[in-house]
């Protein structure tokens, strides 16, 4: 995260990603207090942006099997990202036509460890 505040990467998260985190982070624990604080740490140091009907349309047209995943992927590749930061096992293991590098957390991670 520290990348990130001193600008050596631009990162982008969908405003709804941040919608969903008070959805999901709950089930595993995460408080109210957590939540809030990260989203405004998003909201302060990351590329919030909207989805728009493009990437509905785009998200539609993708061929990826889930649709919230497809949305994510369209919003990023529209953003010009390198790299797609995610858990789902099933967009990592899926060749879905993307040019962007597909990662999990610890992979990242770790790339940005080693430069």
């Amino acid at each position: 995260m520290e990348e990130v505040k001193v600008h050596r990467i631009e990162a982008v998260v969908t405003a709804q990603s941040i919608v969903d985190s008070y959805y999901i982070a709950p089930k595993s624990g995460t408080s109210r207090d957590v939540i809030d604080s990260f989203a405004q740490w998003l909201s302060n140091h990351v590329n919030v942006r909207p989805i728009t009907v493009f990437e509905i349309i785009s998200a539609l047209r993708s061929g990826l099997p889930d649709f919230e995943d497809a949305v994510q992927v369209c919003c990023a590749e529209a953003e010009g990202c390198d790299v797609f930061v995610t858990n789902d096992k099933q967009l990592l293991g899926g060749n879905y036509g993307t040019s962007m590098l597909l990662l999990t957390p610890q992979q990242f991670v770790d790339k940005m460890r080693r430069q």
